[in-house]
């Protein structure tokens, strides 16, 4: 493994550490009986439910993405010291798959090219990590819904309020309760934009990141590995077999002119 992907699994273990403990942190003190968080902070909606349930499946995916990737350098670890013989039996795992896609092309080519091969193991992965990035989009998306659904609620209370003071101006109860809707309106849209925003459009963002860029150290250590170390002794294999050809084809020719003199 290298010192820029031994980096990125830092980056990423440590912007996982910072999220984890600030949604605790945030929803440890929400939830917390000393205060009126729930209050000040109330969404009626339910948006920011669904935005937080959001989080943590992308948040899993991401997990799981970034794990099933460490378990490949892993892999290509292991396979340190090796002969290429041994390599081409030993190797598991996206490597694996990637010396098989190049042993079936050397079948029917004199030289050999990996970036094809390479482009379809890194479409697999960044396929899966995609799914964090659509998260992130919803996410964002629904925080703008909450907060049309809130300002919506608002503007609703505020009406209601000002009907209440036409109608019965000595009922000073019927006022506040469309007041109270207003401002619990106003709330629902500050909340949902912010947890859309911080949720799906920075932290997730961070940690999607992290992820991409070990992607990309991944298929540039298998690139590195399988240029040192694979195609030169499959490339001396296809030469053997064109040069082996090319003899059993000089003697067809010379059997066929004796044959004929």
């Amino acid at each position: 493994m290298s010192k820029k992907s031994a980096k990125d699994i830092r980056l990423w273990s440590l912007s996982l550490l910072i999220i984890l403990i600030s949604v605790y942190g945030f929803l440890s003190w929400y939830f917390s009986s000393d205060n009126n968080a729930k209050n000040y902070y109330a969404d009626k909606t339910g948006v920011t439910w669904i935005i937080l349930g959001l989080f943590f499946v992308a948040l899993m995916i991401n997990a799981i993405n970034t794990l099933s990737i460490l378990v490949q350098f892993r892999d290509i670890k292991n396979l340190e010291g090796l002969n290429a013989e041994s390599l081409l039996k030993n190797a598991e795992g996206l490597f694996r798959e990637h010396i098989q896609n190049l042993q079936q092309a050397s079948e029917n080519k004199l030289s050999l090219e990996q970036d094809f091969s390479l482009n379809l193991i890194e479409n697999k992965l960044l396929r899966k990590e995609s799914w964090v990035g659509l998260f992130s989009n919803l996410m964002i998306t629904l925080g703008m819904i909450g907060t049309i659904l809130g300002l919506t609620t608002a503007i609703s209370g505020l009406s209601e309020a000002m009907s209440s003071l036409g109608e019965n101006f000595d009922n000073s109860n019927s006022p506040l309760i469309g007041l109270n809707d207003a401002l619990s309106g106003m709330s629902s849209a500050f909340v949902t934009t912010l947890d859309g925003a911080i949720l799906g459009g920075f932290f997730l963002k961070i940690i999607s990141h992290s992820t991409t860029n070990l992607i990309e150290d991944l298929i540039d250590n298998i690139r590195q590995k399988t240029e040192l170390e694979v195609i030169p002794y499959l490339q001396n294999q296809i030469w053997s077999r064109e040069t082996n050809n090319l003899s059993q084809a000089h003697q067809n020719l010379r059997h066929f002119i004796n044959t004929v003199c």
